[in-house]
C-alpha cells in the first residue's frame, strides 16, 4: 500500500505542473480488514521468496568461488610442474655437458630398470610353497590308511632303514634335500647310476627303474651297483665321467653275437653275457633319419613345432571349444627340428611316436616299454618324415655319381657305420634293379614317391634313379642293425 500511495502522489504533481492547477494529494482511506490480511500474507510470501532467492544467489556465489579457487590451485600446480620440468631440463643439460659419462650411465640404468619392469609385468607369477614357521611339521599314522582314523602323531623324519637325518639338519625340505645327496645316503646315487645303466645296456642292474622297494626287482649285480654309486659320489656326481666309464668298459664293448650257448644260459642277457642290443626310441630314430638326410635343424630353443601327422587325429579327441582342435602343420625348417621340440597334445600324442613306444605323458614315466610290432615297421617304411629322409639320402648318393658298390657303402656308412659284404650287396642290387625297372615303366609312380615331403627336389637328377635309390635307402634304414644300438 505504501508503494501505491507514493505513485499516486507523483502522478498528481506531474498533472498539476502541466495544468497549473493546484491538486491536493489524495487522502488515505482505511482499507477493510479482509484487504489488510491479504496484504500481510502477500508481504510475507514476498519476503520468503526474497530470502530463498538470496540463499540461492549465495549458494551460486559460493560454488563459483569454489570453482574459481580450484582453477587457481590447478593453474598454480601446473605452473609449479612447469618450473619443476624446467629445473630438471636445466639439470639434465648441465649433466650432459659436464658429466657425459655419468649421464649416459644413468640413461642406461633407467633403460635396464624399464626392461626389468616390463619383464616382471609380462612374466607369469609362480606360487611357491613355504613351510609354516609357527608350527612344526607333523602327521598322523592312519589306521589302514583311513583319513578318518588317525593314530599316533609323528614328526618329520626319513625311513628308519636308511641313515638318519643329521641332528643339526632342519626338519624341512632343505634338510631333506641335503640328506638325499649326502654321502651317507646310498639310495640317490644307486638310483641315478641304475638309470644310466638302463639307458646304455637296455636293462638296469635293477630292472624296475621306477621301484627300488620290496615290490621291485632284485639287482642282478648288487656289488657292482654299490660300487658304481660310491664312485659316482666320490667323483662329485660327475655324469660325463660315469657314462665314459660305462661305454669304455669291456662289458659294453663285447660282441652282440647271440650263440646257442648264450641263448640257453642267458636268454634275456640279464647277466651281460653279450653286448647290449636295444632298439632306439622313436625320437632318436626320427632325429637319426633327419641328420643323415642333412635336414635336421640344429637351432637351439624356440617354440614347439608341428611336423607331419595324419589328418583329423586331434579332431577326434578334442572338444568343440578347444584351441587345439585342428592340427596346423608347420612349414619350412620347422618340419625338421629335433623331436625334442615336437608339440605334444596330451590327449593325442604324435601317432608315429606313440607307435614307437613313446609314453603319452599323462603320467610320469621312468622306463619305456619296448615292443616289436608290424605297425612300427609300417611307420619306418611309410611315414612321410622317414620317406622324405630316404629320398634326400638317395639324392646325395646319385649326385656323387659313384658306382653301385660305392653308393651302397656311402649309405651304409651313414646308417650302420660299415661297408656291406658281397651277400648284402647282392640283395641290395636286386632291390635296386627291380625298383629301377618298375619306375622306368611307370614314371608316375616315381613322381608320386618323390613328391612326398616339403623339402625341394633336385630336378637335375633322373627321377627314376632317385626313386630306386630311395627304396634302397629305406631298406638299409630299416635294418635291425640300423634301428638298434
Amino acid at each position: 500500500s505504501a508503494v501505491s500511495e507514493k505513485t499516486v502522489r507523483q502522478s498528481a504533481l506531474i498533472f498539476a505542473a502541466q495544468t497549473q492547477a493546484p491538486i491536493e494529494p489524495p487522502k488515505a482511506v482505511d482499507a477493510p480488514e479482509e484487504s489488510k490480511d491479504a496484504d500481510t500474507k502477500t508481504a510475507t510470501a514476498d519476503r520468503d521468496k526474497a530470502k530463498q532467492k538470496e540463499s540461492e544467489t549465495a549458494d551460486k556465489l559460493t560454488k563459483a568461488e569454489k570453482e574459481a579457487k580450484e582453477k587457481a590451485d590447478l593453474i598454480r600446480l601446473q605452473f609449479d610442474d612447469l618450473n619443476s620440468i624446467r629445473r630438471r631440463m636445466l639439470v639434465t643439460t648441465i649433466q650432459r655437458s659436464q658429466h657425459a659419462d655419468l649421464f649416459n650411465a644413468q640413461l642406461d640404468l633407467e633403460t635396464i630398470k624399464a626392461g626389468l619392469t616390463n619383464i616382471d609385468l609380462d612374466s607369469p607369477v609362480s606360487l611357491i610353497m613355504k613351510e609354516k614357521e609357527s608350527s612344526k611339521p607333523k602327521a598322523h599314522i592312519l589306521d589302514r590308511g583311513d583319513y578318518a582314523s588317525p593314530l599316533e602323531e609323528v614328526g618329520a623324519e626319513v625311513p628308519a632303514v636308511l641313515p638318519p637325518l643329521s641332528p643339526t639338519a632342519p626338519r624341512n625340505r632343505l634338510g631333506l634335500a641335503v640328506w638325499m645327496v649326502s654321502p651317507e645316503n646310498p639310495l640317490t646315487a644307486r638310483v641315478t647310476v641304475n638309470r644310466y645303466w638302463h639307458h646304455l645296456f637296455g636293462t638296469g642292474i635293477v630292472k624296475s627303474n621306477e621301484d627300488f622297494g620290496i615290490t621291485g626287482d632284485q639287482p642282478t649285480h648288487p656289488e657292482l651297483l654299490n660300487w658304481l654309486g660310491n664312485d659316482f659320489v666320490k667323483n662329485d656326481w660327475d655324469v660325463k665321467r660315469l657314462i665314459r666309464m660305462m661305454v669304455t668298459s669291456s662289458t659294453y664293448r663285447q660282441s652282440q653275437r647271440f650263440t646257442p650257448e648264450k641263448s640257453q644260459a642267458d636268454p634275456s642277457n640279464r647277466f651281460l653275457s653279450r653286448g647290449p642290443r636295444t632298439r632306439l626310441d622313436g625320437e632318436q630314430l626320427r632325429d637319426m633319419a633327419l641328420i643323415n638326410a642333412r635336414l635336421l635343424t640344429d637351432r637351439i630353443g624356440g617354440p614347439p613345432v608341428k611336423p607331419y601327422q595324419p589328418d583329423k587325429v586331434w579332431e577326434e579327441v578334442a572338444m568343440a571349444q578347444s584351441d587345439t582342435r585342428f592340427y596346423r602343420q608347420s612349414f619350412g625348417d620347422q618340419l625338421y627340428r629335433r623331436s625334442l621340440y615336437t608339440f605334444w597334445k596330451r590327449t593325442a600324442a604324435p601317432p608315429s611316436m606313440t607307435i614307437l613306444n613313446s609314453p603319452d605323458r599323462s603320467t610320469f614315466c621312468v622306463r619305456r616299454e619296448k615292443t616289436n610290432t608290424p605297425l612300427q615297421a609300417f611307420v619306418m617304411w611309410n611315414d612321410p618324415q622317414f620317406v622324405e629322409a630316404a629320398r634326400n639320402v638317395a639324392e646325395q648318393a646319385v649326385s656323387k655319381e659313384l658306382s653301385f658298390e660305392q653308393s651302397v657303402d656311402f649309405i651304409g656308412h651313414l646308417f650302420v657305420a660299415r661297408k656291406f659284404d658281397d651277400a648284402e650287396r647282392f640283395h641290395l642290387r636286386s632291390t635296386f634293379d627291380k625298383a629301377l625297372s618298375d619306375f622306368s615303366t611307370y614314371p608316375d609312380r616315381a613322381e608320386a614317391l618323390l613328391e612326398i615331403g616339403e623339402s625341394p627336389l633336385d630336378e637335375s637328377l633322373p627321377p627314376e634313379e632317385v626313386a630306386a635309390w630311395t627304396l634302397v635307402t629305406s631298406q638299409i634304414m630299416n635294418l635291425d642293425e640300423a634301428l638298434t644300438h
